[in-house]
């Protein structure tokens, strides 16, 4: 959404996708997907085209996976991106 919001507000959003992810070592890996939603009540519209995480672009899709890996690794753990649907 284009509006700032604060932790534990809560929203009426639309999914439009998942990144199935999962993290951990090799033998102690486990599923971590994250679910990607556009604000239901958008004002300004910039997302009201959006019905799926594709149609973003790539590029987004690429920097939002590139985010999910990049703060797994700053806790300490690796995360990796299986596939986006």
């Amino acid at each position: 959404m284009d509006e700032p919001a604060f932790p534990g507000c809560v929203l009426k959003c639309r999914v439009v996708g998942v990144i199935e992810g999962e993290q951990g070592k090799k033998k102690d890996k486990e599923g971590n997907d994250r679910i990607v939603a556009v604000e239901q009540d958008n004002h300004n519209y910039s997302y009201s085209h959006v019905k799926h995480i594709d149609d973003h672009g790539k590029n987004f899709v690429r920097e939002i996976g590139n985010f999910f890996v990049n703060y797994h690794e700053l806790t300490g753990k690796k995360y990796s991106i299986i596939g986006v649907t």
